[in-house]
């Protein structure tokens, strides 16, 4: 069941005809990676779009875009990303970035999905007994 906070972010964006175009507009876009695409979903509480996409590598990433994120000009036309693991969890680590990659245009955003498949796998630790 949705709150009362969920309920009202829905019907503040549909309100908005043209807040309401460019969110279905941006989850219609498409990166070059669909092929890798495990979700996408419209953020009602930031007014955005979160797409996940994961790689044979076990490496992925969140890539969203929303209506307040602050890029200066051409903000709408945005993505922002974030590296994440097998389980979707932001991984701050790679020799890509060190946290969230702003104010990214879609050629940038697919050159970084591209660094990210291409990332070796991380070896898991054994453990000492």
């Amino acid at each position: 069941m949705l709150s009362k906070y969920e309920i009202l972010d829905i019907e503040r964006v549909l309100e908005d005809e043209e807040l309401s175009q460019k969110i279905f507009l941006k989850l219609a876009e498409t990166f070059k990676h669909q092929e890798f695409l495990v979700s996408q979903f419209i953020d009602w509480h930031t007014s955005g779009v979160n797409k996940n996409f994961l790689f044979p590598n076990g490496y992925g990433a969140s890539v969203c875009w929303n209506d307040r994120c602050d890029c200066g000009t051409y903000q709408h036309e945005k993505w922002e990303l974030m590296v994440t693991n097998d389980r979707g969890e932001g991984v701050y680590n790679t020799p890509i970035t060190e946290n969230v990659l702003p104010c990214l245009s879609v050629k940038q955003v697919e050159k970084v999905l591209d660094d990210i498949m291409h990332l070796r796998r991380k070896r898991k630790r054994r453990r000492r007994k």
